[in-house]
């Protein structure tokens, strides 16, 4: 599947294949990137979702930013996480760490290969016992739908 980016991340999509891609890691499209400008990069370790994404940053109040200037922050971080049966219900433990905080993006072309290589480094440290012990737990009310309870 396919999904159009705005011409100024469209310029970085060949990178990313580049450096993501030969890792197993998929370009995410759809519902599940949200309504603002973003790449992101995802796939599976044993049981670990984990992703690269490259996103607009926040305003003054807290609020992602959804259209992009020359101003526009953005932020590339590593994540993973990881579901857990709580008997009829399903918990989350997830970690996010920013290896380039909000910055403008023209600062990150030149530097992509190298910060793709630290964002790998990162995913490859999140363990499931690192996830259980460090990452945010948000208990969920139902399964996941695309985990399967159990997993």
């Amino acid at each position: 599947m396919s999904e159009a980016l705005p011409p100024y991340l469209a310029l970085l999509l060949p990178e990313f294949q580049r450096g993501l891609g030969a890792a197993g890691l998929e370009r995410a499209v759809g519902p599940s990137v949200g309504s603002y400008p973003r790449i992101k990069f995802v796939g599976r370790r044993e049981k670990r979702n984990v992703f690269v994404d490259l996103m607009l940053g926040l305003d003054e109040h807290g609020r992602r930013f959804t259209t992009h200037d020359e101003r526009s922050p953005f932020s590339l971080c590593a994540g993973a996480e990881l579901f857990v049966a709580l008997g009829e219900r399903l918990g989350r433990f997830s970690i996010l760490t920013p290896v380039v905080p909000e910055q403008p993006l023209e600062t990150f072309a030149e530097r992509l290969p190298a910060l793709l290589q630290s964002c790998l480094e990162a995913i490859e440290s999140f363990s499931e016992a690192r996830l259980r012990q460090e990452g945010d737990f948000i208990e969920l009310t139902s399964h996941h739908p695309r985990q399967p309870p159990g997993e």
